[in-house]
């Protein structure tokens, strides 16, 4: 056995205070890394050192092997904790780990070699007898071999990154897309997430679950499994909300799976923390997918119903110590949801700033993972999942429904968030029911990333908080707010307010304060008496006309944030000296959202393009997005080009109407 007292920790973010709070806890001295877009980050301030591995792009600084491993020996580190993503799935660094004398918390880099390949890893699951989907693993990369593949596959077919995970890397090749771009796109994902742009074709079942067994194995050959997890519902291969256990599960196929698990693990002599996953289709049979070689971002889940840490098996295994005695059971059922800096409606387009305001409720049994707090920067540089709610239940039912109300009672602002999109996943009869597939949200984006309609309850809610707000900045004289313009006057000794929201146009109500009540005369004639019964400065709990509603009702950019469990709304208060007359923007101007890298330029200057043509393709937080056309228009000007960063607002491409 070789005692850890000293963890530098290889990431960042959420994962990496997860990590540092496991070894606090074991008496382990931990060390930060960060990159200059990090520099005040929250796992910088909670470590007790520090060390500045460089520049903001990941591949100068968090990708660096050589600069993690000084890191390592100049805060004299014992061991290395790679957290999930960057580098904890390269053998490379595995190695020079364990060669610069310090213990790599994870397998061997000839384990992460055979296994964190996937093209390796299937063939030697396929020579153990684990079922394989049919496909192409081989070692030619040419863009014939890998176009005739997709076609003897057949379609839909999947191109897969080789290396690494999280969904990066990977393209579904349809009956009517391009093989070739696909695969282009697929090949730049992988080399800019992983360094490496190799890829395998896979055959892509249509309504598959996806289920995973989490592994463990110590130094002494011995191995276990943790249950499984059902990680179905997906975008664009990115896990969204994971549980424990899997549901709707024959108890058979469950058992099966556990067993392939541990044989696969026990087959190549693995060591530490393991993930198998497995593609289950609907008639029960189950296809080996991959194995990752590191802690999942969904672990918590199967923390929640084992009552285990499993960062701190991961270092006692890692330490050399045996591994404990498993449990028979599993207790309850838990529930992950990934809470993202992203804007649902505007194709999950990444959200950067300023977080200005961040508190998560107190409830009973939720957990919240995060790497942020309140004040922090949101980079462009990094993945954009802010924080992990996760929540365990007696049954599956109490675990979704304590998910959904931690995520109703959770105020954040200076950032959009996925929030909206994961409640209506939550209320989905069809997730409640457990009959989720892969291919869920992907069939119901519409329907899931739709805004709702503003209700009287919501309206009740901004105008109750507007009202106090008002009271309350009057009261602190303040020199100018939106809620300054909310009018007050007084007849027949009666105090009156009238306040202007922005409800598909801006309306007046006026407001009769009637001691602990009030009297809302709404546009449409309508009269509503209005009891609070519960205002703690956020949470608001109400009466109207004697039905009973709350949520929470918060100030938030010139207006009011109302957020319940059907979703939430910022309401515009009106204030005249911000209003303009500015049109929107027009859809003949593509503009960066973020700033980014430009990858590809698919028009040139004077090219006429039909609606949904792809016009450029840039990188920002990991993710490739490409612009597309609106309508029909001829190409006026391209002001970037390709490998050229770009700045947030920066103009990109200009088009104009085809007969200018």
């Amino acid at each position: 056995m070789r005692p850890i007292k000293r963890l530098l920790v290889a990431n960042r973010g959420e994962i990496a205070v997860r990590i540092m709070d496991t070894a606090k806890k074991m008496g382990i001295e931990t060390i930060a890394v960060y990159s200059d877009a990090d520099r005040h980050a929250l796992h910088v301030r909670m470590a007790d050192d520090a060390v500045d591995i460089g520049p903001s792009p990941a591949q100068e600084s968090y990708l660096n092997i050589e600069r993690v491993i000084a890191a390592g020996r100049h805060a004299k580190a014992d061991a290395i904790h790679p957290g999930y993503g960057f580098l904890s799935e390269h053998a490379a660094f595995a190695r020079a780990v364990r060669d610069a004398g310090m213990i790599f918390v994870g397998p061997s880099g000839d384990a992460i070699e055979a296994i964190g390949n996937k093209a390796s890893a299937k063939s030697l699951m396929g020579s153990a007898g684990v079922p394989m989907l049919p496909g192409f693993h081989g070692d030619a990369q040419d863009d014939a071999t890998l176009l005739t593949a997709i076609e003897q596959v057949g379609r839909p077919a999947l191109i897969k990154a080789v290396a690494g995970g999280g969904g990066r890397g990977m393209r579904l090749v349809g009956p009517n897309d391009d093989p070739l771009s696909c695969l282009k796109a697929a090949r730049q994902e992988a080399a800019s997430g992983f360094g490496d742009d190799r890829v395998l074709i896979e055959k892509f079942i249509t309504h598959p679950r996806h289920v995973e067994v989490q592994v463990f194995a110590d130094q002494h050959g011995h191995v276990c499994h943790l249950f499984e997890r059902d990680c179905s519902l997906q975008r664009r291969h990115q896990k969204v909300l994971e549980e424990a256990p899997a549901p709707e599960l024959d108890e058979d196929v469950r058992a099966a799976m556990g067993r392939a698990a541990e044989d696969a693990a026990r087959s190549i002599g693995y060591e530490g923390a393991g993930t198998v996953e497995f593609l289950l289709d609907r008639d029960g049979s189950f296809y080996f997918l991959e194995i990752n070689t590191r802690l999942q971002v969904e672990h918590p889940v199967t923390e929640m119903i084992t009552g285990l840490d499993l960062v701190e098996w991961q270092l006692r295994i890692a330490a050399g110590e045996f591994l404990p005695e498993p449990p028979k059971t599993a207790s309850g059922h838990a529930m992950e949801a990934r809470l993202c800096a992203e804007v649902p409606a505007q194709s999950f387009r990444p959200s950067v700033g300023r977080i200005t305001k961040l508190r998560f409720p107190n409830l009973p049994s939720l957990r919240v993972d995060s790497g942020v707090e309140e004040g922090d920067h949101v980079s462009p540089h990094y993945d954009s999942m802010l924080a992990k709610l996760i929540t365990h239940g007696a049954n599956r039912q109490e675990a979704a429904d304590k998910l959904q109300l931690a995520l109703a009672r959770t105020e954040i602002c200076g950032v959009e968030t996925n929030r909206d999109f994961l409640m209506a996943l939550l209320r989905d009869e069809e997730f409640r029911l457990g009959g989720m597939t892969t291919r869920m949200i992907d069939e119901k984006i519409d329907h899931l990333v739709q805004p709702q309609e503003i209700s009287q309850e919501v309206l009740v809610l901004a105008i109750i908080r507007a009202l106090k707000s008002a009271q309350t900045q009057h009261k602190s004289h303040m020199v100018h707010s939106p809620f300054g313009a909310i009018l007050g006057w007084a007849m027949n000794g009666e105090a009156f307010r009238q306040i202007r929201l922005f409800d598909g146009a801006w309306l007046d109500y006026t407001i009769q304060e009637l001691g602990q009540d009030c009297f809302i005369s709404m546009p449409d004639g309508r009269h509503l008496v209005v009891s609070i019964t519960r205002d703690d400065g956020s949470q608001l709990s109400v009466n109207i006309n004697g039905n009973p509603t709350n949520g929470l009702a918060h100030l938030d950019d010139g207006g009011i944030r109302v957020v319940t469990q059907m979703g939430s709304w910022h309401v515009p208060v009106y204030d005249a000296l911000a209003q303009s007359s500015g049109e929107a923007e027009s859809d003949l101007m593509v503009r960066a959202q973020i700033p980014g890298l430009v990858t590809d330029i698919h028009v040139a200057e004077g090219d006429v393009v039909e609606a949904d043509h792809p016009l450029l393709t840039m990188e920002a937080m990991k993710i490739v997005t490409t612009f597309r056309a609106q309508r029909r228009a001829k190409v006026g000007a391209v002001r970037a080009q390709i490998g050229g960063q770009v700045a947030e607002g920066q103009t990109l491409i200009i088009l104009e109407d085809e007969h200018d």
